[in-house]
């Protein structure tokens, strides 16, 4: 009896994992937009503009996807009680990582670290879906030391996102 105990806990621990990971295949889209997105990076004498088109995902889970280039942020986001606002909240140890990588691609005569990573809350919602004036910001501070040098400096890292075009509503 003692085997077939331990079969039936392993199965029915084995099903209750499958049954949780369902769950999150079972996400859906609520909506998705193209974006057009600029990157100014500055850290001393560097300073970097990049322009992107971007996509940003919202999910029924409340997650969601920032994707400019090769930089994918991830969050959740919340509205507000009349819906006419969004607030994004990163995922800061995904992010982290994400944008130091990102960094040291267009500039990589500096290390970067990040002390804070901040969404903008995207307001101007018109039936649950961004207008086209709606601008979502992106930002990180931290110190970047050059090569060669020990000494930290400080840099600024900035995404906005605008011109919202797309389907769905949050």
């Amino acid at each position: 009896m003692k085997k077939h105990s331990r079969v039936v806990f392993f199965m029915a621990a084995s099903l209750a994992g499958f049954i949780g990971q369902m769950a999150a295949f079972g996400q859906t889209t609520n909506a998705s937009y193209t974006l057009q997105s600029i990157i100014t990076i500055k850290a001393g004498k560097f300073k970097t503009n990049l322009t992107y088109s971007a996509t940003a995902v919202f999910l029924s889970n409340s997650n969601c996807f920032l994707n400019i280039d090769d930089l994918v942020l991830s969050g959740t986001y919340t509205l507000s009680k009349n819906g006419k606002q969004a607030t994004l909240n990163p995922d800061i140890s995904a992010d982290e990582s994400t944008v130091i990588s990102f960094i040291e691609s267009k500039i990589p005569e500096i290390t970067p670290t990040v002390k804070t990573i901040k969404f903008s809350k995207i307001t101007r919602l018109s039936e649950g879906a961004p207008s086209t004036k709606t601008k979502a910001t992106v930002t990180a501070r931290g110190k970047y030391t050059e090569s060669g040098s020990s000494k930290a400096k400080g840099y600024s890292f900035k995404a906005v996102a605008e011109e919202w075009t797309g389907s769905g509503a949050l």
